[in-house]
């Protein structure tokens, strides 16, 4: 009887019967049409006034900053009820219905005096003056089309996502606008905003900043506080505070605050001020600063003399009378990059923490992506040849409460594969130094063994050489290597060793595709066309038994690990590709691969136990499917499966995941974001955990609604191992993210490989 492995790929030769045997290289290209631009004369009708002559209305050619160099410079395009035109004093005088245009400014007006020679022009009555940026609206204004600076009087402005009015508005330059004696908001009510921030003197500089001396915030006409510089970073979606109250079982009542500083042009940052009723008072300061000559990073740091006090709240009758204790808790935390040119830069990571526990406790979210922060500097360069790349790592633990293996430093150069003189062969090569020290956690659990650091240094060498080649429809890669590795200790001896390993192989691939005349919307999935496409993989390896086992070594990385190897890895990937909106879309793709062994050290092995299984859909293009699994066939049973998917419309999205993995974790997630309600936004996050004594591990509910230029959050969290959180959140629209987060969110599965529409590239 054939095994299933077998029969999988005699599948795949049964299947290709009816397929073009021609290899495919190009796209599919179904019914893509070029529509003609249609251009038009935008100014005709209109009277321009320029540096003219007489009755000429063409505009004159200039030189552009090279002498060199022409171009047509762009004349003010005038329309108007009435125009009047003094040629002695180069002086037109419009009235009714006046609208002046040159390049992106537009003047529009009851009335208007504009000199052709120096491009000035004072306007009244219903002035309003766009610039591609934004609006300026005024009663009167004086306006330079050449410079595009000028002042209005008694104006507002409307520069995303600000709002504002004053006596005097001044337009300073193209990116920078003055206000005197006024305010600017986010509200775009006109007449009474919700908040203001008033100053005598306020700065805008669009896409920017802005800034404020000697301010004041205004809640309708209640002054809440002063401050006497004001900056908002316009690049930064967080607002200038930001509180945050709420309780859980841990913390009890809480207060969590950030308030955002900018003391200096190219740093700035936020303080952290937050009280837990059972935590006492903690605070922190986040720094992010840019050097333009030597890169930029952030410094963050947070410190607490946690205590716990002897009662259920602050306020009840103490059941303990004794005195509290303190215990010091901190973490700092410091990352700085620096390119030095395009193919160059230095990167720093520096992580102190005072106990393993403390970012679990407080930064739960961090905890859950990254448990034990490494402290690091790499330098890192691709060389002049643009296809090597040389690098400095040198990883120092900075947290003796962490075991870690330190590299003092790794030295590593990168040649990739690259085509020797004019002949058919290619060789890559990989040349590093390491200086390993592994270091134990210096905690009570490993009392007994702060001791057993081990120590060693490794020279390594692998060169592969290749000689890709086409025979009929199918690609062949036959290669060879060799890596000879030099470790200064061995296990349990400090003698030097020499090992030589050799390796060589073979990789086929092709590809088989077939086009079916299919155009349908059945059940609303838009085909237009079909191509299926069958790519098979065969790859060879062979490693050679090493001249030093890898028992015999300490063991630090895959290098010192190699042994012997002698198998097949087959795969093959099937593809079905469609036309949507003239675009290539692979709304189905499969690949299943599996591996042969031979004979290794006496083993007698052959077909792996396991088959994988990798699947991406995009049945439509508001819904995407993905799968992941691992099926051992020999005992018939998934050792590891994975399953997403994700559908979004208008004011409904849906997310959910399956995460399974034999004998320790069976984990559901699911996620619905509601807001067909206007005003409204609604959310549920649940995770459920089939394996324990629970089955629910974690759910999420929040509420947001709008109020006009306000966004009011409430949400409820209740995790097993941490009991129950309620916090609120009073955001900006203008600017709604939050530095204080403690939402849970369903993590989309990744895009498709390629031709996934519109879909987020990976990050």
């Amino acid at each position: 009887m054939k095994s299933k492995p077998s029969i999988l790929f005699l599948a795949l030769l049964i299947s290709l019967s009816g397929y073009s045997f021609a290899f495919a290289q190009e796209d599919l290209k179904i019914g893509e049409n070029v529509q003609p631009s249609d251009t038009r004369d935008a100014s005709s009708g209109l009277l321009t006034a320029a540096q003219e002559e007489g009755d000429k209305r063409t505009p004159v050619k200039a030189l552009s900053g090279d002498s060199e160099n022409t171009q047509e410079k762009q004349p003010i395009i005038i329309n108007a009820d009435t125009i009047e035109y003094s040629k002695e004093k180069n002086v037109v005088t419009l009235e009714g219905n006046v609208k002046l245009i040159k390049e992106n400014s537009v003047l529009t007006c009851d009335k208007a005096t504009v000199n052709t020679a120096t491009n000035e022009a004072h306007a009244q009555g219903h002035v309003i003056l766009e610039d591609g940026q934004g609006v300026i609206k005024a009663n009167s204004c004086d306006y330079n089309f050449k410079t595009k600076t000028g002042q209005a009087f008694d104006a507002t402005i409307a520069y995303h996502p600000y709002f504002g009015s004053g006596k005097i508005v001044r337009k300073v330059s193209e990116n920078e606008i003055e206000i005197k004696n006024g305010y600017f908001t986010t509200c775009d009510k006109e007449q009474s905003p919700h908040y203001r921030i008033q100053s005598r003197l306020l700065r805008l500089f669009p896409n920017d900043k802005v800034t404020a001396k000697a301010m004041t915030m205004r809640v309708a006409n209640t002054p809440i506080f002063y401050m006497p510089k004001f900056t908002q970073n316009l690049k930064d979606d967080r607002m200038h505070v930001e509180v945050s109250p709420g309780k859980n079982k841990d913390w009890g009542l809480f207060l969590l605050t950030a308030w955002r500083y900018d003391l200096l042009p190219d740093s700035g940052g936020r303080v952290h001020l937050d009280y837990r009723e059972k935590k006492d008072f903690a605070w922190g300061i986040d720094n992010y600063y840019d050097t333009k000559k030597a890169g930029k990073g952030y410094v963050k740091t947070y410190y607490m003399n946690e205590r716990t006090i002897g009662r259920k709240h602050l306020y009840s009758y103490p059941v303990n009378l004794k005195a509290t204790s303190d215990t010091q808790r901190y973490r700092i935390q410091w990352r700085h990059k620096w390119d030095i040119d395009k193919n160059t830069y230095w990167l720093a990571e520096y992580h102190k923490l005072s106990d393993t526990k403390f970012i679990k406790d407080y930064f739960f979210r961090e905890y859950e992506k990254d448990k034990q922060p490494l402290s690091y500097l790499v330098y890192n360069r691709i060389l002049s040849n643009q296809s090597s790349t040389f690098s400095i790592l040198t990883q120092k633990r900075t947290n003796r409460i962490f075991s870690e293996t330190e590299k003092l430093p790794e030295i590593k150069l990168d040649n990739a594969t690259t085509q020797i003189l004019e002949s058919p062969f290619y060789v890559s090569s990989n040349v590093s130094y390491v200086s390993f020290n592994e270091k134990i956690a210096t905690t009570p659990e490993n009392a007994g063994r702060w001791d057993e650091d081990d120590a060693s240094q490794r020279e390594d060498l692998y060169k592969r050489f290749s000689l890709p080649f086409k025979l009929a429809f199918l690609e062949l890669n036959p290669f060879a290597g060799s890596r000879e590795t030099y470790f200064r200790r061995i296990s349990g001896r400090d003698v030097g060793v020499f090992r030589e390993v050799w390796d060589s192989g073979i990789s086929l691939t092709t590809r088989f595709y077939r086009i079916f005349d299919v155009d349908t919307d059945i059940v609303g999935m838009e085909i237009s066309k079909l191509r299926h496409i069958v790519s098979p993989n065969i790859n060879y390896s062979y490693i050679h038994p090493p001249t030093v086992s890898s028992t015999k070594l300490l063991q630090f990385d895959g290098i010192d690990a190699i042994g012997e190897s002698n198998q097949i890895a087959f795969s093959l990937e099937n593809k079905l590709q469609t036309k949507r909106r003239n675009k290539t879309v692979d709304f189905l793709r499969l690949i299943v691969d599996s591996n042969y062994f031979f004979n290794v050290e006496g083993r007698n092995r052959n077909w792996s136990d396991t088959i994988n299984f990798d699947l991406e859909m995009l049945p439509y293009d508001w819904m995407r499917f993905e799968s992941d699994a691992t099926y051992n066939h020999e005992k018939d049973y998934f050792s590891y499966a994975n399953f997403d998917a994700t559908a979004s419309g208008k004011g409904l999205s849906v997310g959910g995941g399956y995460r399974y993995e034999r004998k320790s974790s069976s984990q559901m997630t699911g996620e619905i974001i509601c807001n067909l309600i206007k005003g409204w936004s609604f959310k549920v996050y649940e995770r459920l955990q089939f394996k324990g004594n629970s089955l629910l591990k974690e759910q999420t509910y929040s509420i947001s609604k709008e109020l006009h230029c306000w966004i009011l959050d409430v949400n409820y969290n209740v995790v097993r191992e941490r009991g129950e959180t309620i916090w609120f959140a009073l955001r900006l629209k203008a600017f709604p993210e939050m530095s204080i987060d403690y939402n849970q969110n369903y993590h989309d599965p990744k895009p498709m490989s390629q031709g996934y529409a519109e879909g987020k590239a990976a990050d």
